[in-house]
C-alpha cells in the first residue's frame, strides 16, 4: 500500500509528547495545513483533515442486516458495538475522542449495502465501519479510499484487502479448516450433506468444507447451494440429502434456514448422526421446535462460550445484562469486538487519527485478543494471506436437553490448501 503524505510514525509521537510544538507538528504531518483543511487534535496538534474526525469525536458507521431475512441472525451486532463504544467513551474515548456511531441497514442486498457504504462514506462521512452481513458489495469502494473496516471474516475482502481486518483472523480465501469436519466425525459422522445459501460467503466456506471432509477420513454425500433465506419448505432438499446416504448435514446458513431444514429431514424420518448449524441458537428458539434441535451442534462466532469460568468473558455478559441486552443472539459477541478492534485500530492511529496510520499500524499487530474474549490470539500482519492466517480453532456446543452446551475445550484443525 502506498504511503500517505501524511502518514507518520504514531507510535514515535507519542515517546515524544513532552518535546516543543513544532517537533509534535512534524511527526503529525509534513507540511502545515492550511486553515480551512485541518482539524486541531484533543492535543492540541494542528492535523490534516480527516473525514469523520473532529477534535472531539470519530464518526463510525455500522452495516448489518437490521431488517430483512437475515435480521435474527445479526441482531444485537449493532447494539454490542455501541456498548463496547460506550464504554471507551466513559472513560474519555480515544486520544480524547468520543466515538458516535450511525446504523445503516443493508438487508442483506448487495445493491442496498453499497447504496448505504456510499451514503455513510460520501455524505455522511464516516470514517470507518463496523461490518457483519452476508453480502459484501460495498468492499471496492472502501478499498478506494482506505477505509478502515472491522468485522467478521466471512468476505474475501477479509484476506485481500489491506483497509479491512476480520475480528476472529483473515478469511478463509485459498484454505479451508478442518475442525469442523473433526467435531462432526467425533459425533459419529462418515458421510456430509453440505447446504448453503448462494451467497460468495456461503459458497466458498461450502467448497472448503467439501475439502476438508475428506482429510479427516468422512466423505461428501452431496452438495446443495441454493439455500434459500429465512424459512422455507424443505421438503425436496431433505429427500435430496435421504436419496444420497449422507448421515450429517453441515448448514451453512441463517438460523430460520437451517431450522427449516432440521424439521424436513425430521418429517421425513431422516436420521442425522451429525446435525452441525453456523450458529447458535437462542435458548427461546430452541425450545419452540421441540426436539428437532436436540444433538444439534453449533460453533460459536469466534469467542469464548458465554458460560465459560473466565475473567473476560464474565465482564462482557454482566456489561450486556446491565445493559438489558440479549447476551443469546450469535452476533452480539462479535459487534463487541468489532468495536473493540476498530478502538484498538484509532489507538494505534495516534493523535491526528490519520486513516493510512489506522491501517498500517494495525497491520502490524502480532496478538490480538478481542478483549480477552477471542479462542486464540489474532495476527494481522501477511501470513498465509496478505491480511494473516484464517481461524483453525472453534469451539462448539452441542443441544442436550433443550440447551447448547459448550465443548469443554474448543477443537482445533489444520489449514488445508483448496489447491
Amino acid at each position: 500500500m502506498n504511503a500517505s503524505p501524511h502518514k507518520r510514525n504514531t507510535k514515535a509521537a507519542a515517546l515524544i509528547a513532552g518535546l516543543s510544538a513544532a517537533m509534535l507538528l512534524a511527526a503529525c504531518s509534513s507540511s502545515t495545513p492550511s486553515a480551512g483543511d485541518s482539524t486541531e487534535s484533543p492535543s492540541g496538534l494542528d492535523c490534516s483533515a480527516v473525514p469523520g474526525v473532529s477534535a472531539t469525536q470519530v464518526k463510525v458507521g455500522i452495516v448489518f442486516p437490521n431488517t430483512g431475512p437475515a435480521a435474527a441472525t445479526f441482531a444485537e451486532f449493532d447494539k454490542a458495538a455501541q456498548l463496547r463504544f460506550e464504554q471507551e467513551n466513559a472513560k474519555g474515548g480515544v486520544n480524547g475522542r468520543k466515538i458516535v456511531t450511525t446504523v445503516y441497514d443493508d438487508m442483506s442486498d448487495g445493491s442496498r449495502q453499497s447504496a448505504v457504504a456510499n451514503k455513510a462514506i460520501d455524505q455522511d462521512k464516516m470514517y470507518g465501519l463496523l461490518h457483519a452481513s452476508q453480502v459484501d458489495t460495498m468492499f471496492t469502494t472502501l478499498r478506494q479510499s482506505n477505509v478502515p473496516v472491522t468485522g467478521l471474516a466471512i468476505q474475501p475482502a477479509y484476506s485481500i484487502d489491506p483497509n479491512v481486518f476480520g475480528v476472529f483472523g483473515a478469511y478463509n480465501s485459498g484454505f479451508a479448516s478442518t475442525s469442523t469436519p473433526l467435531r462432526m466425525k467425533e459425533a459419529g459422522s462418515t458421510s456430509v450433506a453440505i447446504v448453503g445459501h448462494n451467497s460468495p460467503g456461503a459458497t466458498a466456506s461450502a467448497k472448503g468444507m467439501a475439502v476438508a471432509v475428506p482429510e479427516v477420513g468422512m466423505k461428501v454425500g452431496t452438495t446443495i447451494l441454493d439455500m434459500p433465506l429465512g424459512a422455507f419448505d424443505a421438503t425436496s432438499m431433505a429427500l435430496k440429502i435421504k436419496n444420497s446416504g449422507a448421515d450429517s448435514v453441515n448448514s451453512i446458513s441463517l438460523v430460520d434456514s437451517a431450522i427449516s431444514l432440521l424439521q424436513a429431514l425430521n418429517q421425513q424420518g431422516v436420521p442425522m448422526k451429525a446435525k452441525m448449524m453456523s450458529l447458535i441458537v437462542p435458548p427461546d428458539v430452541v425450545a419452540k421446535t421441540g426436539k428437532v434441535l436436540e444433538g444439534a451442534l453449533a460453533a460459536t462466532s469466534g469467542t469464548k462460550p458465554l458460560t465459560l469460568d473466565d475473567p473476560a468473558v464474565t465482564s462482557y455478559v454482566e456489561a450486556m445484562n446491565a445493559a438489558g441486552l440479549n447476551t443469546e443472539t450469535s452476533f452480539a459477541s462479535v459487534g463487541y469486538v468489532a468495536a473493540d478492534l476498530f478502538i484498538r485500530g484509532l489507538q494505534e492511529a495516534g493523535p491526528c487519527a490519520y486513516r493510512d496510520d489506522f491501517v498500517t499500524n494495525l497491520r502490524a499487530v502480532t496478538d490480538y485478543d478481542g478483549a480477552g474474549l477471542n479462542i486464540a490470539p489474532v495476527s494481522f500482519a501477511p501470513g498465509l494471506t496478505p491480511n494473516g492466517d484464517p481461524a483453525k480453532c472453534q469451539w462448539f456446543l452441542e443441544v442436550k436437553d433443550g440447551k447448547f452446551v459448550p465443548d469443554a475445550a474448543a477443537t482445533c484443525g489444520d489449514l488445508i490448501p483448496l489447491s
